[in-house]
């Protein structure tokens, strides 16, 4: 972990990251930390996640676990076999801050005159937030920081638009992120879902030839044991299992075959 916030106790992860964790393609894989810093001012995390073969990965934002556990979590399906990573990005949410700040003190009755600064705050920090919006995107949080200097409106007028769902829907997406945290990179081995359960058939190759025309037992081969293979499907096994297969000398013999 490197920067400011605590980040601890990401999972999955196998002795401390030296192997990678298991999975298959498309299991659903939980991933969770524990993320805290100081003070009051709320914090967020997200789970940068790439895939065997991409140059970039996705973000995908967690959400936080039972209160008081400081946990957050996340869920990844990994659709393709091979060695995927993640990292969990950890920081101080300003944005959610303010407006959990915003409507605690409506909730106490709080009017313009108490709030003047809280709302030149505000359109401070969408300012900093229509940075990193695209371009399309930008009406809705220009015209919220408007409302927060237009002195001719009332009350929720001016702070109702910060507060829409709308906006705070858009903001969870293009957060203002302070204080960046990031844990080290974590490996997550893909295999096929095969690689996960299965019905497993155990047979001696040497007891697949049959029987001659004299009824007399014939050794088997490999090759008449994949002339089986068809016969063990249709029971409904997945895996054929073979065990040792020894060499055999030419002393100390039980039998023709033994």
């Amino acid at each position: 972990m490197t920067g400011r916030l605590g980040l601890t106790d990401v999972m999955p992860v196998v002795s401390g990251g030296r192997y990678p964790a298991r999975a298959v393609v498309g299991e659903a894989v939980p991933i969770a930390a524990t993320v805290f810093g100081e003070g009051h001012a709320l914090v967020a995390a997200t789970v940068a996640w790439r895939g065997p073969e991409a140059a970039r990965g996705e973000a995908y934002r967690m959400v936080p676990g039972a209160a008081g556990t400081d946990r957050w979590h996340a869920v990844v399906v990994p659709a393709v076999q091979g060695r995927w990573s993640f990292v969990v990005e950890a920081w101080r949410d300003p944005l959610s801050t303010w407006q959990h700040d915003v409507e605690t003190k409506l909730d106490a009755g709080q009017g313009l005159a108490d709030l003047a600064n809280d709302m030149e705050d505000g359109a401070r920090l969408l300012t900093r937030a229509l940075r990193g919006l695209p371009r399309e995107r930008r009406p809705i949080v220009t015209a919220a920081i408007a409302a927060l200097r237009d002195d001719g409106r009332e009350l929720a007028a001016r702070i109702g638009p910060s507060l829409a769902p709308d906006l705070v829907a858009l903001l969870q997406r293009f957060p203002v992120r302070e204080l960046l945290t990031r844990s080290r990179r974590y490996e997550l081995w893909v295999d096929r879902e095969r690689a996960l359960y299965g019905a497993w058939y155990e047979l001696f190759p040497r007891s697949t030839g049959g029987v001659d025309a004299a009824g007399k037992p014939v050794h088997g081969t490999f090759l008449t044991t994949a002339e089986r293979l068809p016969d063990i499907a249709a029971m409904g096994f997945d895996i054929v299992y073979l065990p040792p297969v020894h060499p055999i000398g030419v002393v100390n013999r039980k039998g023709a075959n033994n």
